[in-house]
């Protein structure tokens, strides 16, 4: 049995309200979540960020780490960490901050994994996760550094590692990325102290959110979700909630497997939307279902288009006035004059954020014949 190490990786970076928002809601996720490993029996719990200070849990032994690569990089910093800390011989859980359901039961379930491991490793999703644990530490140090911690498991597997997937739910899945999953949060009654405070305070705008959980819950009315769907949570998905559905998935994996990065994601309503214009794709997807639920990075990669951060939140906020990019803001233009609920977000809406929802529908009546 090795000994046991949490690694928490985090980035401070200056930037517009709706961005500052998300990074104090990951942050508060981050310090809830390692409050509940507070009795636990990891021996060591370990926060790398270029502002280690910011992070403090009062009766939790925490060590924090100075980040040292310059830009930033995912891989290289915690491959450098690995040997820096000393966990070549230690079972490693990594978790990416932005994890407000994840519990003490599934952490100790990794942890347990961990320290008897060898060469495994084990992840919410292999291809696009947000936290892995694997064992041992060094293994990490024999796979190419990946970008982003998403890629992470995936690398991981690459070199020889065998990897397994936790059973998939809202607590597994669900990761703070954008405003749009703090919306969704709304719809949850496991939220830790600090990020229902904070929540509380924000007093973000949840109607399109209730507006899109009335549709769920009706029988004769449809939902259409678009984008990096798995199998998982689409059946998921349809399993619980009461209406019809419409399901386009496309380009899974497309970070993990470099088609993003090539520039080469394609999107059947990318090309839609070049032959019809957002406002023409739009009332069409409005004639089809009564509540969209849609993941825009799909189309936003298929048009090789990344706005800033700042657009991108305010896109799914549907607040265009905000938005600088003139592609996006006529994307949001559409979306918002849609006559249905729409959401708006990236890969947890339509991974974590599925699952959230079709808890949140509760019990379903049989329509009245």
């Amino acid at each position: 049995m090795r000994p046991t190490a949490i690694v928490v990786m985090f980035g401070f970076n200056e930037g517009g309200e709706p961005w500052q928002l998300v990074q104090q809601a990951r942050l508060a996720a981050t310090l809830d979540l390692l409050e509940r490993c507070i009795s636990s029996q990891w021996d060591r719990v370990i926060f790398c960020s270029n502002r280690p200070e910011l992070l403090s849990v009062n009766g939790l032994p925490l060590e924090r780490v100075q980040a040292v690569t310059e830009p930033f990089h995912f891989g290289r910093e915690l491959q450098l960490l690995i040997r820096r800390c000393r966990l070549e011989d230690f079972g490693v859980l990594y978790l990416g901050g932005g994890l407000p359901l994840l519990g003490p039961g599934t952490l100790e379930k990794v942890r347990t994994f961990v320290c008897s491991t060898e060469g495994g490793a084990l992840a919410n999703n292999i291809h696009s996760c947000d936290f892995a644990g694997w064992g041992p530490g060094e293994a990490l140090l024999h796979a190419a550094a990946p970008d982003t911690d998403n890629d992470l498991a995936w690398q991981l597997r690459r070199i020889g590692l065998e990897a397994w997937e936790l059973p998939r739910s809202a607590e597994t899945l669900f990761d703070v990325d954008t405003p749009a999953d703090l919306l969704l949060l709304s719809l949850s009654n496991e939220l830790g102290p600090r990020l229902r405070a904070l929540l509380h305070a924000a007093n973000l705008d949840s109607s399109r959110v209730r507006a899109t959980l009335e549709v769920l819950r009706d029988f004769e009315r449809t939902v259409l979700c678009y984008g990096r769907l798995s199998h998982h949570a689409w059946a998921y998905f349809a399993q619980h909630v009461a209406c019809q559905t419409r399901i386009f998935s496309e380009e899974r994996g497309m970070r993990a497997s470099g088609r993003l990065a090539r520039g080469e994601v394609r999107s059947l309503l990318g090309f839609a939307a070049e032959a019809m214009s957002w406002s023409g794709l739009f009332a069409a997807l409005c004639e089809l279902a009564h509540a969209l639920i849609i993941d825009t990075r799909v189309l936003m990669a298929h048009f090789r288009r990344w706005p800033r951060a700042e657009d991108r939140f305010y896109s799914d906020l549907l607040m265009p006035e905000h938005i600088g990019d003139p592609w996006l803001r006529e994307l949001t233009e559409a979306a918002a004059a849609c006559p249905v609920p729409v959401l708006l977000g990236g890969h947890c809406l339509v991974s974590g954020g599925l699952y959230l929802l079709a808890d949140a529908v509760g019990p379903k009546e049989l329509p009245r014949s």
